[in-house]
């Protein structure tokens, strides 16, 4: 049996993408300089491929010890009641190994019909490993 797979619907002809900039800037640790990178290039992704946005914005900012980064979309969001397929990957799973193994939290925001918002939050500097007892 031979599977087809649907053809994503066309994207907008134009997309307007901001970035924003909050907070002091604070040389983080070269793996927390790169995944808020990496995570932003995935949701920025998802949103060109598959979500039919006309906006997106990314939200950067040093705050508290922690880097934050949020991307929201106006697309078309989709709804966590349908599980994930092989084909089909909530956008969490693609950046979460990277933001957990760095000791931060990410998470994805969305409904069917109103927009997608990944966030990550990271610590400046790498989690130290617990000292070990003799």
């Amino acid at each position: 049996m031979r599977h087809h797979r649907r053809p994503s619907p066309p994207a907008p002809a134009t997309a307007v993408a901001r970035f924003r900039l909050t907070g002091g800037p604070v040389p983080p640790a070269t793996a927390h300089e790169v995944a808020p990178l990496r995570v932003a290039q995935s949701a920025f992704a998802n949103t060109v491929h598959h979500a039919r946005a006309t906006t997106a914005e990314a939200t950067l900012g040093c705050l508290g010890g922690r880097i934050a980064l949020d991307v929201v979309d106006d697309g078309c969001g989709f709804s966590r009641g349908r599980p994930p397929t092989r084909r089909r990957r909530l956008p969490a799973g693609r950046h979460a190994p990277r933001v957990n193994v760095l000791g931060g939290t990410p998470t994805v925001v969305s409904a069917s019909g109103h927009g997608t918002a990944p966030a990550a939050r990271l610590p400046l500097a790498p989690p130290t490993e617990p000292a070990a007892h003799p």
